[in-house]
């Protein structure tokens, strides 16, 4: 069973899938300090949703256990006919994991708002 802010994050997730569909760039609002001192809480960032490639270096939007996060993109390697990108936050102790397919990354970050 999932705790409330679980089926939030996953709501949360449908959504920005399905107005990805119709909407070329999202601006979210970051909760958290993993990207520091590139991104910090209550910067906003704005991604394009119509990415089709992803190189080690960039900042992307992805999906971790059902949440959203904000991380960058530190190792890329392609078996057979599936490409695997290892991401981790700047501020992060450690990496997320190596199995990241584009499947799980919604874009590109383009675009960061610094908080006033």
């Amino acid at each position: 069973m999932y705790d409330k802010s679980h089926q939030e994050y996953e709501l949360h997730t449908r959504i920005i899938k399905m107005r990805s569909k119709y909407e070329p760039n999202i601006t979210i609002t970051i909760d958290g300090n993993s990207m520091l001192p590139s991104i910090s809480h209550g910067d906003k960032v704005t991604f394009e949703t119509n990415s089709i490639d992803y190189e080690v270096g960039d900042i992307v939007v992805f999906i971790m256990n059902g949440v959203m996060l904000v991380h960058r993109i530190i190792g890329k390697r392609r078996e057979y006919d599936t490409v695997y990108y290892t991401i981790r936050g700047d501020n992060a102790p450690g990496y997320d994991g190596e199995y990241f397919t584009k499947d799980d990354i919604l874009g590109t970050v383009v675009g960061i708002q610094k908080k006033s």
